[in-house]
C-alpha cells in the first residue's frame, strides 16, 4: 500500500514538472487524477498538499490566475491561466 501511494505521488509530481517545464497551466485535480490513476480528484489534492507540505512544490492559487505550482528543486512553474 506504501509502494502504491509513493507511485502516486512520483505520478503526480512527475505530471507538475512536465507542465511546468512546458510552461503550461497547472494541471486540475481531476486531470492528475487521471494521470496517476487515482480514484478520485480528491486524492489528487491530498497528494498536492502532501508535497507542499514535504517541500517539494509552492502552491499558489487564487480566482483570476488559478492554481500556480512552483518545483522548489528547479524553481520553474506551471503558468497561471490568464495574465493579472
Amino acid at each position: 500500500r506504501r509502494q502504491e501511494a509513493e507511485r502516486a505521488a512520483e505520478a503526480v509530481m512527475g505530471a507538475l514538472i512536465a507542465a511546468a517545464r512546458l510552461n503550461e497551466p497547472c494541471p486540475t485535480n481531476l486531470r492528475l487524477a487521471e494521470i496517476a490513476k487515482l480514484p478520485s480528484p480528491e486524492h489528487a489534492s491530498k497528494i498536492v498538499c502532501a508535497l507542499r507540505d514535504e517541500g517539494r512544490i509552492d502552491v499558489q492559487f487564487n480566482d483570476h490566475v488559478g492554481r500556480v505550482v512552483t518545483i522548489r528543486a528547479s524553481g520553474l512553474s506551471t503558468r497561471a491561466l490568464r495574465a493579472v
